[in-house]
């Protein structure tokens, strides 16, 4: 059996796709946009900042102040393009993209809603920084110091999980309410 042979997208399907992928994510970072059309083998880092940049530049993108950074999202002209021209995506990619991008969606909508970093204070102690946003309610923001690197790390990795859970028990705890979301 023979080698199935792809071709390349064009430089104007890679900004169809960018806008496609956009409109089906939602507002994204740049750094959650190249993973998604990275890990989906849509393009690389070079064609996507190539292209991103493009679409900026003639006002086809806009972007959205976020605590995480810039959001892109498809400006009102760049729905138009995408909505006239969309036909230029090869099949298998738009398919592609509306089947994989609700699931990636979701969890870019975690992602910018519960954010956790840190930072090494001048004392040599870590202070991690705890953060759950509802839509762009701050819900809960709140800072604690810790010993080690290796404690920061753990509370950034654990808290996209336990955020919910902890943010309902400060509402019982302090609120004194039975019924916290």
């Amino acid at each position: 059996m023979g080698q199935m042979i792809t071709r390349e997208p064009t430089p104007i399907e890679h900004k169809l796709v960018i806008l496609l992928a956009l409109d089906q994510l939602g507002p994204t970072t740049a750094l959650q946009l190249l993973r998604y059309m990275v890990e989906n083998e849509l393009m690389d880092y070079i064609a996507l900042q190539l292209a991103i940049a493009e679409l900026d530049d003639t006002g086809l993108v806009r972007k959205l102040p976020h605590t995480l950074g810039t959001l892109y999202a498809p400006s009102a002209q760049g729905y138009e393009t995408l909505k006239a021209f969309q036909g230029r995506i090869a099949p298998s990619r738009l398919e592609h993209i509306r089947s994989t991008a609700a699931a990636w969606a979701q969890r870019f909508r975690t992602e910018k809603q519960v954010l956790a970093d840190w930072r090494q204070a001048p004392t040599g102690e870590y202070i991690v920084r705890l953060q759950l946003m509802e839509q762009e309610l701050m819900l809960l923001d709140m800072s604690v110091t810790v010993a080690t690197r290796e404690q920061a790390g753990a509370f950034c990795t654990r808290w996209p999980e336990q955020a919910p859970e902890v943010y309902a028990q400060m509402m019982r705890a302090l609120g004194g309410a039975d019924d916290a979301p």
